[in-house]
């Protein structure tokens, strides 16, 4: 055997389920910027596990969900029926719903025998405390499925912890990474102070990720005569969004708060970065380290956002943003308006910048998440 074929020989074959986008939502893309890290050192067969039509239907159980679903186990059957082991199952396991808690326990019931090695990548959080608090036989099948992975990777250092309760033999953090929007200005950019109040919101346009409290933060706002200009990027379901129009049309402000829709590449980024604050007043079950707010810092926007899992892995209060109590609009919008009036915002932009060089650019993230996985195929 020639050196070109023992080095093809020694490649490890790592199999790698998750979602993939579209729809364009957190998890979905670090699972995507993972597979391709894999793929230059590794043989990476993929499977996507993605069934949402719409970033918003997040842990919503639906008949087309079903129907998706039922596409990726048949060709997970596929897959399994090669017979032939993998070194390592790179898995990323769901956040706490119903079609999450049945996608995961059949999935790895099926994957995990063709592989010698389990890796799991909790981007959500919460599911596996989902599964034991679920009915005793799903959480019986859960421990036969999902139990003692040999490594457990977490965004950030956040409550419940998956890892834990699922008893992974190793944890390891592995923080967010993402491509430097500045690389879209080729002529350079610097955060400025907008000259009126603009304040953007990136997510899921659901209530769990805070779309109903914005309007109310708008209000208090407008209470204390501000003139707030509030654009929420985003998707969600039918009837979430109509509850927000409706609630901004009851309130009177509809030249206040905008709804833009999916925005994405350097439209977005100029959105986001025209802003005086990130806003990201998020409850939602299975946050972890939200790549918008990574997004903002990115930007150089100082971001305003609630005490909620991963978030102040991201912003320091009063250094790099601030951080404020969940669901306390009235606290956010006294923030927001002293902030606004006598804060230096200058000097939040340029922490919001440093703390995204130093921790959250994506080289780092592929060196790290790469040396993870193929550590675990090594001792394969």
């Amino acid at each position: 055997m020639n050196k070109a074929q023992d080095k093809v020989r020694i490649r490890p074959k790592i199999l790698a389920a998750g979602m993939m986008p579209p729809p364009i939502g957190g998890q979905a893309l670090m699972f995507e910027t993972a597979v391709k890290a894999l793929d230059t050192r590794a043989d990476v067969w993929t499977v996507d596990l993605q069934v949402q039509g719409n970033i918003g239907e997040a842990g919503l159980l639906s008949l087309p969900k079903l129907r998706r679903f039922a596409a990726i186990v048949g060709r997970i059957l596929l897959c399994a029926a090669r017979g032939a082991p993998f070194d390592v199952l790179y898995y990323c396991p769901s956040g706490p719903s119903k079609i999450g808690a049945i996608k995961d326990i059949i999935c790895l019931a099926l994957l995990r025998p063709v592989c010698r090695k389990t890796v799991y990548h909790f981007h959500a959080t919460g599911g596996v405390q989902y599964l034991l608090d679920s009915n005793p036989i799903i959480a019986k099948l859960a421990r036969k499925s999902l139990w003692k992975p040999d490594i457990s990777i977490r965004c950030a250092l956040v409550s419940p912890d998956d890892a834990a309760l699922c008893e992974s033999r190793v944890t390891k953090i592995v923080v967010n990474g993402i491509p430097d929007p500045l690389d879209l200005y080729p002529d350079g950019w610097q955060w400025r102070r907008p000259d009126s109040l603009i304040l953007t919101f990136v997510g899921a346009m659901t209530e769990e990720k805070g779309i109903f409290d914005i309007v109310e933060l708008a209000r208090l706002l407008q209470s204390k005569g501000l003139d707030p200009d509030v654009r929420c990027i985003g998707e969600g379901t039918y009837e979430e969004v109509s509850k927000f129009d409706k609630l901004v049309r009851e309130h009177g402000l509809e030249n206040n708060v905008r709804r833009l829709g999916v925005r994405n590449g350097r439209e977005k980024f100029d959105l986001i970065g025209s802003s005086a604050f990130f806003i990201f007043p998020t409850f939602f079950r299975a946050e972890t380290q939200p790549l918008a707010v990574i997004e903002a810092s990115a930007m150089g926007v100082p971001s305003v956002v609630s005490d909620w899992r991963g978030l102040r892995s991201i912003v320091e209060d009063g250094v790099n943003g601030y951080v404020l109590p969940v669901r306390d609009m009235s606290a956010t919008a006294d923030c927001i308006a002293q902030a606004w009036t006598c804060g230096d915002l200058e000097s939040l932009s340029a922490k919001a910048r440093q703390k995204f060089e130093t921790s959250f650019k994506l080289d780092v993230f592929e060196e790290n998440i790469s040396r993870a996985i193929l550590d675990t195929a090594d001792e394969s």
